[in-house]
C-alpha cells in the first residue's frame, strides 16, 4: 500500500535478502540519512504508543538498546564512544546496509521517516519500467515535523489504510463462490456461516501478523550482526616515556601488561623485520637493557631467570609470554583487530607484529 509516501526508491536486486521487506508484510523502518535528535527523542519517549498505533512499527533503536551493552560496543567496535550508539544504530541501518543499493539516492534527502516495501500494482507507469528492470520498490514517507503529533499522525494514518485494506479483502474473500460461501446454503443460516467467516479470517490474519515477527527477528538479527560487525580502522599505537601502552584512537584504551610481556612486546615492536625465536639469545642483552628502562630493576635472580629463559630457543617460556601478550588485546576488542597489535607468525619463521610502522609513536 501506498498510504501516504511521497516518493519511491528503487534498490537493486543485489540487496540482501535479509534486508528485504517483502510487500505485504506490513514492516515499517524509521529511516534516516543523518542522525535527527529530536526525531529519535520523541521515538524514544513514546515507542509503546507508537507501536500500538501502528503494529508493524520497526524502530531498530530499541532493539539495540535492548541487545547491545556497553561492553558489546566497545569489544567490537572500539572506534566507537558509546554515547554515539542512537547515532549509529539509526544512521547505520540505511546508510550502511540500504544505501549502498539504492538506485536513486542522489536524488533524495532522507529525512526522519518511514520506509516500505511497495506493492507493483500501487506504482505508476514510469516507476513500473524500474520494477520490470529488476530494481526493487520501496516507499518512503519523510514526518512533516518531527512532532509527536506528525508522527503519531503519520502512524495513524497508515494503520487505518491497513485495516481497511485486510476489511475489504476479507469481503472479497466472502463473494468468491465456493470459498467462504456455500451457494446452496439456507440464508436463514448466513450470520452463523459468517461468524465461522470472521473466524477464519482471523486466523489467517493471527498467522500472517506471527509470520512477519518471526521474518523481523531475521532482520533484526541481520541487522545486529551488521552493527557489532568490527570496523577495521586500525588505532595508532602509543608508547609514553613511562612504557604505557595506549591506542588512542580506540577511545584511548590502556593495554596493560607485567614487566616481562611489555619488555618482549617492545623488543618486538624494535623489529618490524621480525624475530626467529631461535635467534632470541642475540637479543637477550637488548631484552634487559628495556625491562630495566621499565622497571629499573635487573638485581633479582629470579628476574635474570626469567629473561634467561625467555630467550631460550629450547624453552617454551616465549610462547607463554607471547599468549600473555595476546591476551592483553583481545581482552578489548577482536581478534580481527588484535592481530594487528600482538606477535604474530608462522612455525620457523620470523615472529613480527605486522602493524603499520606509521601507526607506531614512541614518546620522547
Amino acid at each position: 500500500m501506498k498510504h501516504q509516501a511521497t516518493h519511491t526508491l528503487f534498490f537493486s536486486k543485489e540487496l540482501p535478502q535479509e534486508l528485504r521487506l517483502d510487500s505485504g508484510w506490513g514492516h515499517y523502518i524509521y529511516v534516516e540519512s543523518q542522525y535527527n535528535q529530536e526525531a529519535n527523542s520523541v521515538i524514544t519517549e513514546n515507542i509503546e504508543e507508537f507501536q500500538k498505533t501502528l503494529t508493524g512499527f520497526f524502530y531498530f533503536p530499541q532493539i539495540a538498546q535492548k541487545v547491545l551493552s556497553k561492553e558489546v560496543i566497545e569489544y567490537n567496535i572500539p572506534t566507537l564512544d558509546y554515547i554515539q550508539k542512537a547515532d549509529i544504530v539509526t544512521s547505520l541501518l540505511f546508510c550502511q546496509l540500504y544505501a549502498p543499493y539504492l538506485i536513486n539516492y542522489g536524488d533524495i534527502v532522507l529525512q526522519p521517516g518511514l520506509m516500505w516495501s511497495a506493492n507493483s500494482e500501487d506504482l505508476d507507469e514510469e516507476e513500473r519500467k524500474f520494477t520490470k528492470e529488476g530494481f526493487l520498490p520501496y516507499f518512503y514517507q519523510p514526518f512533516e515535523s518531527n512532532s509527536y503529533q506528525d508522527i503519531l499522525r503519520i502512524l495513524d494514518t497508515i494503520q487505518q489504510d491497513i485495516d481497511q485494506y485486510w476489511e475489504d479483502d476479507s469481503e472479497r474473500y466472502s463473494t468468491i463462490p465456493g470459498i467462504f460461501v456455500d451457494e446452496n446454503a439456507d440464508p436463514i443460516d448466513n450470520a452463523d456461516r459468517y461468524f465461522e467467516d470472521e473466524k477464519i479470517y482471523n486466523l489467517i490474519h493471527e498467522v500472517q501478523n506471527k509470520i512477519n515477527q518471526l521474518r523481523l527477528y531475521g532482520v533484526e538479527e541481520y541487522v545486529l550482526k551488521q552493527l557489532v560487525e568490527p570496523k577495521y580502522k586500525l588505532s595508532h599505537l602509543r608508547i609514553t616515556k613511562d612504557y604505557r601502552i595506549f591506542l588512542p584512537d580506540y577511545n584511548n584504551i590502556e593495554i596493560q601488561m607485567t614487566p616481562l610481556p611489555k619488555a618482549i612486546y617492545l623488543l618486538f615492536l624494535n623489529h618490524p623485520e621480525g624475530i626467529l625465536f631461535k635467534n632470541l639469545p642475540d637479543y637477550r642483552q637488548e631484552l634487559e637493557t628495556i625491562y630495566y628502562a621499565i622497571t629499573h630493576r635487573l638485581d633479582d635472580e629470579k628476574i635474570k631467570e626469567s629473561i634467561l629463559r625467555v630467550t631460550d630457543p629450547t624453552d617454551n617460556s616465549i610462547n607463554e609470554k607471547c599468549s600473555r601478550i595476546r591476551e592483553a588485546f583481545l581482552s578489548h576488542f577482536t581478534e580481527d583487530l588484535a592481530k594487528n597489535y600482538y606477535i604474530t607468525g608462522h612455525k620457523f619463521s620470523p615472529k613480527r607484529i605486522t602493524l603499520p610502522r606509521e601507526l607506531i609513536t614512541f614518546e620522547q
